[in-house]
Parts: structure tokens; C-alpha cells; sequence
């Protein structure tokens, strides 16, 4: 091969990548995310029914000394399962509001799907 540029697909390749180019780029990668988004919740919704079996079995009243126990237990749960949905819900609006800048528009534009994308600041 002589010198440095050589050609990929009628583009050389020490010239900087067309940007329609680069945003198709980012629209595979967004769609290689969300394909293991899917896997990582197909994973939990199996861990999920696990672990209500188990809850179901096991989270009797009868087994814990007071109700304030068994209210902790439950409690400690509850948190592990908003803990989850919060971190894969922030993840998701990460990933909407890069495809909303790639797809349609800037960032500060108000027309079109803002309010499916917006964060309503709940941490």
C-alpha cells in the first residue's frame, strides 16, 4: 500500500468520516445498545421471577419476631427493585435524547416528541 490514504467504501480513509456517515455510525450502535438493553431486562424479569417465588415462600409474617422486621425486609426489596428501574429508566433517556439529537434535531429544539423524552427530574 502507498502512502496514507487508502479508499473504503469511495471514501478515503485519512479524510474525516461525512456526517451522515458518522450519524449512521450511531444509530447502529444505538441499535447494538438496545438490543442488550433487552437481554439485561429479558435477565431480570427471570431474576424477578425468581425472586418472587422465593418472596412468596419465604416472606411469611410468622417467620420474622415483630412486624417491623418483616416491614424492613420488605422495604429493602422494594429499593433493590426502584433502584433498578431507575438506573435502566435514566440509561433509556440517555440513549432517547442522543437518538433525538441524530434523528430530527438539536438539542434545545421544543417541536416533535420532547415530552416522551424529557426528564422530569425525578432522582
Amino acid at each position: 500500500m502507498k502512502g496514507n490514504k487508502r479508499k473504503d467504501n469511495g471514501r478515503e480513509h485519512n479524510s474525516p468520516p461525512r456526517r451522515t456517515e458518522s450519524y449512521v455510525r450511531m444509530l447502529e450502535a444505538s441499535a447494538k445498545i438496545q438490543y442488550n438493553v433487552a437481554a439485561i431486562l429479558e435477565a431480570k424479569a427471570y431474576e424477578a421471577e425468581k425472586a418472587k417465588n422465593w418472596i412468596c415462600s419465604n416472606l411469611q409474617p410468622s417467620r420474622y419476631k415483630s412486624p417491623d422486621d418483616l416491614h424492613k425486609q420488605t422495604l429493602d426489596i422494594h429499593d433493590t427493585i426502584i433502584e433498578v428501574i431507575d438506573g435502566m429508566t435514566k440509561m433509556e433517556q440517555g440513549l432517547a435524547k442522543n437518538l433525538k439529537i441524530v434523528l430530527g434535531g438539536n438539542e434545545g429544539d421544543s417541536a416533535g416528541y420532547d415530552d416522551m423524552f424529557d426528564d422530569n427530574g425525578d432522582d
